[in-house]
């Protein structure tokens, strides 16, 4: 064991550790409080460490650490595994467009630059799957990739903390339906219904967040632009998240992100605004987004 008294050099001490047993937790204060260190007590602490860095010239010194431990009877030790998995379309599988409609050039953006990588950096799983593909649809199939909740069904999310839906941007022939929709009646709302009740059964303490869809048409007015059965975005924030609030889920709004002021410079263009031309777009929008995840799940 370290004998902390002995530090004799002021500097700024980052203490960490957890504690169940009261009498240690007072004996650490003793030792430590001296003329050299002031603590503000944060945790009950048991195993601890003290880490510093001093001024010297000017130059800052590398981290020192001096550890102090009670022994193996005092300690708690809290499983940290945590498993995150995003469904949802092109937005979320990090499609990022260059070119027009009749000449396209869709690559993915980096591993570390999508926007569910970001949500998983954010929330500090550990575990992680990326199930998004483009083209998805709540409402139905498109061509041969299945609607979402069959896709869901298809792949096993027992083991999963956290999971986030995010789609909208292929259903815009679809009817939008309203916060009371039934379970999959063909509505967008009845099928992210029938979604978070499907997990909820096969999954009841997974904590589950809808993302809100991105722009559907045009660049310039990307929350009144109307789909083709004549939603927005700002028809759809009202319903969906009232839906969410209903069933209890999180749900996470574009509102805000300053990247949606100048959709137009940022989306792919030549007609089509669902993508980012850019992977450095996609980490803002991902850190924008996370952020309110953050609110209903934190690691």
């Amino acid at each position: 064991d370290a004998d902390i008294s002995n530090i004799t050099k002021t500097g700024i001490y980052l203490l960490t550790g957890n504690s169940s047993s009261p009498t240690r937790y007072g004996t650490l204060i003793h030792l430590v409080v001296s003329e050299y260190i002031k603590i503000q007590v944060l945790y009950e602490l048991v195993t601890f460490n003290i880490h510093y860095r001093r001024s010297l010239n000017g130059v800052w010194e590398t981290w020192q650490s001096t550890d102090a431990k009670y022994g193996d009877a005092y300690k708690q030790k809290y499983p940290q595994s945590r498993k995150y998995i995003a469904f949802g379309d092109s937005l979320m599988w990090g499609a990022l467009w260059n070119g027009t409609l009749s000449d396209p050039v869709v690559t993915q953006a980096p591993l570390g630059k999508r926007i569910p990588d970001r949500i998983c950096n954010a929330v500090r799983c550990d575990t992680y799957e990326n199930l998004a593909i483009g083209g998805m649809a709540y409402t139905h199939e498109n061509g041969s990739i299945q609607k979402m909740i069959d896709w869901i069904r298809a792949h096993d999310i027992s083991g999963a903390n956290l999971i986030t839906i995010a789609g909208g941007r292929n259903d815009g022939s679809a009817q939008l339906g309203t916060s009371s929709s039934a379970s999959g009646d063909g509505t967008i709302c009845g099928a992210i219904r029938e979604i978070v009740e499907y997990i909820r059964q096969v999954n009841a303490a997974c904590q589950i967040v809808v993302i809100q869809v991105t722009p559907y048409t045009s660049a310039n007015s990307p929350w009144t632009a109307t789909s083709t059965s004549g939603w927005t975005l700002n028809s759809y924030d009202t319903q969906v998240k009232a839906l969410c609030q209903t069933l209890n889920v999180g749900y996470a709004s574009w509102y805000g992100c300053s990247l949606f002021s100048r959709w137009s410079d940022f989306s792919g263009g030549g007609g089509n605004w669902a993508h980012m031309r850019n992977a450095e777009q996609y980490v803002q929008m991902g850190d924008f987004i996370a952020g309110q995840v953050c609110r209903y799940y934190q690691n």
